[in-house]
Order: C-alpha cells, then structure tokens, then sequence
C-alpha cells in the first residue's frame, strides 16, 4: 500500500490468463502509483484502453520495433548433433527435454542447461546464467514455454522440435496458437544478446510451414480482464444463498460465477475450476469459518498434483481442530527413484506452507523450518541437474521422473 512514483507492469497481456489474469487487474486498477509503466503486445490494447477511461486514466500509447530481426530459416535441422552455440530447443514435456539433453550432450561437445515450469524460479534463473555466461561450458539450453517470460537469455536461434502440447481443458494435444509460437520465438535474438539477429527453425519441413503461418498470423485481441472476488463480495453474497450453497465453498463460488453482474465486455471470472474442486474437498471441515475457507481455497495450488493436494487437506484438517500446523515433510534421499520429481514435488508444498503462513501466522508456527527446507530443496535440485549427464543416467546416478 505503499504510494510510488512510477509502477511497471510488465506483461500486461497476461491480464486475460484464465488462471492468473485477476492478479494483473488487481495490479493495474489498485496499485499506489503516480504513473504507471504497461508493457506487453499488443492483444489487450483496447482493453487497457477501455479500463483507462472507465477510471478517468489519461493513457498514452508507445510502440516499440525489435531492435534485432527475427529470420525464419529456409531448412529444417535434421541432424541434433548439428546443433550449434545459444540454440535453444523447445519441447513441452520435462521427459522430453531430459531426453533431448542427454542425446545433445552424447552427440556434440557442447553441455546443456535446462529450464521448464515446475523447477523453482531460482533454479529457473541460476539454469539462464548458466547459459548466458559465454565463460561456461552450457552452451545450449533446452526449455518449454516457460522461456517465454521473465527471463533474459542470450539466444541466437530458437528450434521447435514439435508445435503442439497437451491443453488440460481439453484433455488433448493442440498446436500452438501464434501468440503462443510468436511469444517463444521472440526468445531469439534479443537485444541484449550477442547475435546481430534471431533465427527461427523446426525439426521437420511440415512443422517449418506452420511455424511460417503462424509467425505471419496476426494477433487475435484479447477483450476481457479476469478477476476473482475478494473475501467481502463473497460474504456478502453468501448472506443471500441457502445453507447448503454456503456450506460448499465450490458451489458458492460457482453460483457467484453464475449470476454475478459483470460489466459487459470488460471481465470475467478467474480459476472458477480449480476452487470449485478445492471448496468441495473444504465441505467436510465444518468447524472452519467462511472467511477462513476462503483463504484456503483461492490458495495457488495444483489441483492435479496428488501429492500437493494430500498436504493441502493435512494442512487443512490440523488447522480446523485448532492445532499447531508443522510443514510434515522430510526431502527424498539422492538415492531414492524420481529424485528430482520429488523434490520438485516438495517445492510446490513448502512454497503453498508458506502462503498459507503469511494469511494464518499464529497456527503456521514452522515459517522459519519450512523457509530453509525449501532452500535445500532449491539446491538439491540445482545439484541434481547439475550432476545430470548421459554417464550418470546410464549408471543411474541420477534419478529422474
């Protein structure tokens, strides 16, 4: 709540994600600031545009050119040992980028760093420097989509070895949308990079003709912001519903979702599955009151990860009989399968541990435990891929997925 001069807002874009989008509108409607900085493309221009004036916001638009070209390459490459200094490849499975990985590092002489979601963003960052230091032997990286934001790599040529990827709505494998292969390829070339342009390819000739459609493709705008409501506009609405609606957070939320009156064309609402899911699993705690429910519920989890949501309910079930809540965790041993999928794992329920502990402090009593667990298991992670090669796989040293 601190007033500032000047706020920059980076990846605006972002404010239409069906997941995330609430947090960019809550950023840009309500953070303290004279002037604020809004950089992203430019899918969600009028929208901007149009929430500018709703608020009375003077808004002043500047357009910036790619310091660098961006070149789609004639051929596809055929041959992965032919892979060349700041390559990167892009896959969409963490299998597939441990396999592409070790087949680099046995084919050429060059190492390869690795980056993909579900590592922690310090191991993200600590991976790019890797790569960016010309003083390391990590001349190649290997990454998905998650190279797409926040990070600043030194990539000469980026190289689609597939362009398409599992969608979770739709339980299927879709290509990529051109925002998607335009955001990626943007990766290459970037001014603050050593190459004097970016290059573009993909491992096969019919991949490289939908890669030039959809780089030529223009941008479909992106009209809404999403948002999600706080504790006080639920309460309120709950006031309204009958017992049992009240009673099952996921269905509260799903009737809010339903009949609330969203001013047309400008919003809607954000992770309207993940908390109805979760609000569900919530029904049997009834000791728990609706504000604190809510806390836990609208809680960044994946709802897919079995393991993560086992330690949501433990947590859950210790704070609804008024007991301490430990972290109830111990990191897997080097030596154990899956080794780096657990600690990927124990990253996800130290880093939920610790959101819930900065909301519930007085019954989150292992804040200090669980800030030090998750270094280890940061450096237990960075140690793993580091100690990752073709030898130590073959000789099962290390322990993947």
């Amino acid at each position: 709540n601190k007033p500032v001069d000047v706020a920059v807002l980076d990846e605006i874009q972002m404010i239409s994600d069906k997941h995330r989008g609430y947090a960019w509108t809550r950023a840009l409607l309500g953070v303290p600031a004279k002037e604020i900085h809004v950089c992203g493309d430019e899918t969600v221009l009028k929208l901007v545009q149009r929430l500018a004036k709703k608020m009375g916001e003077e808004l002043e638009v500047r357009r910036y050119e790619r310091h660098k070209p961006l070149e789609l390459e004639k051929k596809p490459i055929k041959d992965l040992g032919s892979v060349q200094e700041g390559d990167c490849l892009i896959a969409f499975s963490k299998k597939e980028i441990y396999r592409l990985k070790l087949e680099i590092e046995t084919r050429t002489n060059f190492k390869c760093a690795i980056i993909y979601g579900n590592l922690p963003p310090e191991t993200r960052r600590q991976q790019a420097e890797l790569f960016n230091d010309p003083e390391s032997e990590y001349k190649v990286l290997v990454a998905t989509d998650a190279v797409g934001m926040g990070l600043n790599l030194s990539v000469q040529r980026i190289i689609f070895t597939k362009l398409v990827k599992f969608c979770g709505e739709s339980n299927a494998m879709k290509v990529l949308t051109a925002s998607q292969a335009k955001q990626i390829a943007g990766r290459a070339g970037r001014r603050s990079s050593k190459f004097p342009k970016g290059l573009v390819s993909a491992l096969s000739a019919d991949d490289m003709k939908t890669l030039d459609r959809l780089l030529d493709q223009r941008l479909r705008p992106n009209h809404l912001a999403g948002i999600l409501p706080p504790f006080e506009q639920i309460e309120m609405f709950a006031s309204l519903q009958p017992e049992e609606t009240v009673n099952n957070l996921g269905s509260l939320f799903r009737a809010f979702a339903r009949t609330a009156q969203l001013e047309d064309g400008l919003y809607f609402m954000c992770r309207t599955n993940d908390i109805e899911i979760m609000g569900k699993l919530l029904t049997q705690f009834t000791d728990m009151s609706l504000e604190e429910k809510y806390k836990f519920v609208i809680a960044p989890i994946d709802t897919t990860n079995r393991d993560v949501v086992l330690a949501f309910l433990q947590y859950v079930r210790l704070f609804s009989r008024n007991a301490p809540v430990s972290v109830g965790l111990r990191l897997p041993k080097p030596s154990s399968e899956t080794y780096v999928h657990k600690l990927e794992n124990c990253f996800k329920i130290l880093s939920l541990y610790l959101w819930l502990a900065l909301r519930f402090p007085d019954e989150f009593v292992e804040r200090e435990k669980a800030e030090i667990l998750l270094e280890r298991c940061t450096h237990g992670i960075e140690e793993a891929l580091e100690k990752l090669s073709p030898e130590s796989v073959e000789q099962k040293r290390v322990f993947l997925e």
